[in-house]
């Protein structure tokens, strides 16, 4: 049965934002908007850059609990 808004029986999907302030190649704890970056699977996980997705395992890889790791310089 189709299932809209959150509960803790069904998945529940969290926005995160980042704003570079260098050349940063990981992402990981608290957003610009003071939510902490966690996630339970990485095969779950899409990251985009200025609005173009990111392709899991070339542009960014989720090896390390909790950090989006592997991306290019931002």
């Amino acid at each position: 049965m189709p299932y809209i808004g959150k509960s803790p029986q069904f998945g529940v999907r969290q926005r995160y934002y980042y704003t570079a302030s260098g050349s940063e190649t990981t992402l990981s704890g608290v957003d610009d908007n003071g939510l902490t970056l966690a996630f339970t699977d990485g095969l779950y996980v899409d990251v985009t850059l200025n609005g173009v997705t990111l392709v899991a395992g070339t542009d960014y890889n989720t090896n390390t609990a909790n950090t989006i790791a592997g991306l290019s310089a931002l």
